[in-house]
């Protein structure tokens, strides 16, 4: 998944969500479609895994072994 954090700017109120909005504009239709599955995904595994769901490297290893195949397709 692309690191989006590095890209964009967090901000604390309801701002994020437009500039989340903004730079996904900028990337292709699959690599947005890619993000959207995989944050639909993220929020799966806190109801699946509770607090180990938590930990980054934990989801980052789920979100690689779920979507593995379309991840090397991006490369």
């Amino acid at each position: 998944m692309r690191d989006i954090k590095s890209r964009i700017t967090y901000t604390p109120d309801d701002g994020y969500p437009l500039v989340l909005d903004m730079e996904l504009r900028n990337w292709p239709e699959s690599d947005r479609l890619l993000f959207r599955r995989e944050a639909k995904f993220v929020v799966s595994l806190y109801s699946q895994y509770g607090v180990e769901a938590y930990d980054a490297d934990f989801r980052e290893r789920k979100i690689m072994e779920r979507f593995a195949a379309e991840e090397a397709a991006r490369s």
